[in-house]
């Protein structure tokens, strides 16, 4: 729960009755394509690019946005 609560991600409780329906639903979040996610990634690349950062700021840099802006609802 720490962990959870660590990466401000959702938190989705539901009783559970049919095991297809949760291996179904947790593919779906962790495969679906978000448009705005994609932009900002791609902002923050060529950002990088332009200001010649270096590759461990540049991983720092898309891994914080790519975690707080990809959240399963």
């Amino acid at each position: 729960m720490c962990v959870v609560l660590l990466w401000f991600t959702n938190i989705n409780i539901q009783f559970i009755l049919n095991p297809y329906v949760v291996a179904s639903y947790c593919t779906s979040c962790m495969t679906k394509i978000d448009k705005s996610i994609t932009l900002k990634l791609h902002s923050i690349i060529e950002k990088c690019n332009l200001d010649k950062v270096d590759v461990n700021t540049r991983i720092h840099k898309l891994s914080n946005v790519f975690s707080m802006l990809n959240k399963c609802i």
